[in-house]
């Protein structure tokens, strides 16, 4: 009985016409896009592995340039190797712990200095901890990776996303591409 309850005090927290768009929409297919992207700057977190990986995989593999931040050299390393010797397009990387305040903030003001603009950008990063962490800065790990370090890296971005959008343009509309090892 408590699991019901449990249940029906979560399921009182959605609008009925939210409950049935989600219904609708886990019914339907994916949409893949089928487009290629020359010339365009992906920028990913967490792209060493799961799905951050093979969603870069996957922009590589349509043409896109990519920029990842992970927190380990060596395997960004590999990354990059990997990327450019099988896609043939540029993947660069920059380091940073995005558990520390300080890396975010670094590296969100390193990439807003870029002369590229920047296409998509995709926040992947993430941890799981079964016990509560605090970080160096005295705040919750999984807090700070999975949500501050994005609103950090948008906030610091906002301004350059803003001066490069330009009606019509094709970096003001960036498309989805389903990331799945065989979509």
């Amino acid at each position: 009985m408590r699991k019901k309850s449990k249940f029906f005090k979560y399921f009182r927290e959605y609008e009925w016409s939210n409950i049935l768009a989600m219904i609708r929409n886990g019914r339907s297919d994916p949409k893949i896009c089928r487009e290629d992207f020359p010339d365009k700057l992906v920028v990913i977190t967490g792209a060493t592995s799961g799905i951050g990986y093979h969603t870069a995989r996957k922009y590589a593999s349509h043409g896109a340039g990519l920029l990842c931040v992970n927190r380990n050299p060596e395997k960004s390393e590999a990354l990059r190797r990997e990327i450019e010797t099988e896609f043939g397009v540029r993947c660069d990387f920059r380091t940073a712990d995005l558990s520390l305040v300080g890396d975010i903030r670094r590296v969100a003001e390193e990439i807003s200095r870029l002369d590229s603009p920047i296409d998509v950008l995709i926040h992947n990063a993430g941890i799981y901890l079964t016990k509560k962490a605090l970080t160096a800065d005295g705040l919750e790990k999984v807090f700070v990776v999975q949500y501050l370090s994005s609103f950090m890296m948008n906030r610091i971005l906002t301004e350059k996303l803003k001066a490069q959008k330009k009606p019509g343009s094709s970096s003001s509309d960036p498309k989805p591409i389903d990331s799945r090892p065989g979509g």
